[in-house]
């Protein structure tokens, strides 16, 4: 009888030389991005039940959604008796979107519901047949349709092109072999019913390669849980090196987090070690950050992935040309940021749904008007852009000014070609009107709900907890100094989200929806 393995993930057998070549699975990427598999020991059904029954909660960055500043969240809820989703969950799932992977290069879509053998993913594992690897199998499928997920905008529906704020799971329904079918009949294999979002984002090519033979070399639960965040990390960074607080690290992959330098390094080597060895890594290190309160994994991407992004990032070894985001890189480098600053903020902001060149020409006016109390301004910039401040409506910005003068020169000279570019300025002015609208309201709650030296009680609050916050961005209030309008502005704005967040006011969608006289 075959020995069960008493290893967390999947003992995968010694790859040839010939197999290690590039097997590209294509990963939906929400699953990655909220780290839906926990790099810990399996949770089998003879387990303690308190330790099966554990709830992971992630938060991540904040991001704008509708013009409103939320903190997404993700809460991943296991079946009291299977508990949570483990490195071995993961080893079979990649083998099951290499399943998928394949059949869309085939057909051109994935339906419902999508049909294989348990010995087709075990060969695809380079697992044996034994009985207790089949027994792995079902808890595997089982887990995955009973696991809840509550994202509070942490999920991207690309459908629909809107962060989720709901409850679901990655699969629908499963129906195993041997069970029965809706018709009466036996099922001859697995049947596994993807949930609705996660057929269209796999669909809509919502996805993200890896290298599934690369994947298969590491015996590390750490390993492999840093693997698929590695390909978007370097993506993102156009292959340059990446940076990680330690505490976000161990957050995301649900790890223990350890005081001591020497300690956290001791835990990590092994498996960031093997990431060297299959040319993930070309070197790393943890260190102090510069504030000395956490630690920081600096990692250098090694040859074999910048082989699986390059693809994606242009040709040649350099990094790609992408003129706009290298002149948003210069315009906050020309503005006293660093470099490597510049480029992981633009790195983690949503391009799509915060303008950038507004926030830096609206920057640049406010250094002129607050002058010498602005004594960090490249701190004030990153701080403006990464908690995304609204320019205000009134802010005659060069995109603004340019868009109009288009429209001009079409109705003077292109009558026909003018449509667009009306339709884009109406679209520019109608959310004008809609944050007019929006600060109309809540001044107005402030003027209800808040007396003058309530509102000075609450400022003063902010204004603490701004400096502790950024403790190098407003050196003359930290010093004394009372008079600091850059702080006094950045206080104000947090107040009026704080209200802002206290009201039922509509989205953009809504508020055009419907009549204006029913808006208040």
């Amino acid at each position: 009888m075959a020995k069960r393995s008493n290893e967390s993930q999947t003992a995968f057998k010694e790859l040839s030389e010939q197999e290690r070549v590039t097997d590209i699975v294509k990963l939906e990427k929400n699953l990655n991005y909220i780290s839906f598999f926990s790099p810990s020991k399996s949770r089998r059904l003879k387990s303690d039940a308190s330790n099966n029954a554990r709830i992971r909660t992630i938060t991540y960055p904040p991001r704008d959604i509708e013009g409103k500043s939320v903190n997404p969240k993700t809460t991943i809820k296991p079946d009291p008796q299977l508990g949570l989703p483990t490195t071995a969950d993961r080893d079979k799932y990649m083998a099951f979107m290499k399943i998928v992977t394949d059949r869309k290069a085939r057909v051109g879509k994935i339906q419902n519901p999508v049909g294989f053998t348990t010995y087709e993913l075990l060969k695809r594992l380079g697992l044996t047949d034994a009985g207790y690897h089949y027994e792995e199998v079902n808890q595997f499928l089982e887990r995955m349709v009973s696991t809840t997920i509550k994202s509070e905008y942490a999920v991207y529906f690309h459908g629909t092109k809107k962060w989720a704020k709901d409850i679901f799971h990655v699969f629908s329904r499963v129906v195993l072999t041997g069970q029965e079918l809706p018709d009466g009949s036996l099922a001859q294999m697995n049947y596994v019913y993807l949930s609705d979002w996660q057929l269209e984002n796999i669909n809509s090519n919502y996805t993200f390669p890896i290298d599934f033979n690369s994947y298969r070399l590491l015996k590390r639960d750490i390993a492999k849980a840093l693997f698929g965040h590695l390909h978007t990390w370097f993506y993102a960074s156009r292959g340059r090196p990446v940076e990680r607080k330690y505490s976000d690290l161990c957050s995301l992959l649900d790890i223990q987090r350890w005081p001591h330098l020497s300690k956290a390094r001791q835990i990590l080597k092994p498996a960031l070690d093997e990431l060297i060895a299959i040319q993930y890594f070309q070197s790393w290190e943890l260190i102090r950050s510069a504030s000395d309160e956490d630690l920081k994994l600096v990692m250098v991407p090694g040859d074999r992935i910048l082989q699986i992004t390059r693809p994606r990032l242009g040709p040649g070894n350099a990094a790609p040309i992408d003129a706009q985001f290298d002149a948003m890189l210069q315009a906050l480098v020309s503005r006293g940021v660093r470099e490597p600053d510049a480029r992981r903020t633009l790195f983690e902001i949503d391009h799509e749904r915060q303008n950038l060149v507004d926030q830096i020409e609206w920057f640049d006016e406010q250094s002129r008007k607050m002058g010498s109390s602005m004594l960090n301004p490249p701190g004030f910039l990153l701080t403006a852009i990464r908690e995304n401040w609204q320019v205000p409506p009134t802010f005659e910005s060069t995109r603004k000014r340019e868009l109009r003068a288009r429209v001009q020169h079409q109705r003077d000279y292109m009558p026909d070609e003018i449509a667009e570019a009306q339709k884009a300025l109406r679209r520019m002015e109608l959310e004008e009107r809609y944050r007019t609208w929006i600060d109309e309201q809540i001044e107005r709650a402030i003027n209800r709900q808040f007396s003058g030296n309530q509102i000075q009680v609450r400022l003063t609050a902010l204004r603490k907890a701004i400096l502790s916050r950024h403790p190098g961005l407003y050196s003359l209030a930290r010093n004394g100094n009372q008079s600091c309008p850059a702080l006094d502005d950045h206080a104000l704005r947090l107040f009026r989200q704080e209200v802002r967040d206290g009201m039922q006011l509509p989205t953009l969608a809504e508020y055009t929806a419907k009549p204006q006289e029913q808006l208040f």
